[in-house]
């Protein structure tokens, strides 16, 4: 188990794609995760930090399939967007789009913007 304050606020990926992102506050602090790789689902990105951090979460129906999908909301962690993003490593420049299919959630663009504020060397581009 990791402390949340070892954990990067963003975990950006080395090799340009698209990628699922998972926008979340974890003991009060703004986190942006990835994918691990281009194939990983919005439950698996959130799954993955919950359990990197020791948090226990509850299942909850996908809001438009059949699959358990971990709670958006619990002790210590509250999703607030997830969506897609197109990144470029090599240019430092991601454009945030899309939605989670089994959320139904969206980017939040104002978290974004706070994050690229900490992220000064990257571009972020909206596109929602």
């Amino acid at each position: 188990m990791t402390n949340s304050s070892q954990i990067p606020a963003v975990n950006w990926p080395t090799e340009s794609g698209e990628y699922r992102v998972v926008q979340l506050d974890l003991d009060s602090k703004t986190y942006l995760r990835f994918a691990n790789d281009t194939h990983e689902s919005h439950y698996e990105v959130l799954r993955d930090i919950l359990s990197m951090v020791g948090i226990e979460y509850e299942s909850v129906k996908s809001k438009r399939s059949t699959w358990d999908v971990a709670a958006p909301e619990g002790p210590r962690y509250k999703v607030h967007g997830m969506g897609i993003a197109e990144v470029y490593p090599n240019n430092k420049r991601a454009t945030f789009y899309g939605d989670s299919y089994d959320y139904g959630l969206t980017p939040d663009r104002e978290r974004l913007q706070k994050i690229a504020e900490q992220e000064p060397e990257w571009t972020f581009v909206f596109d929602f």
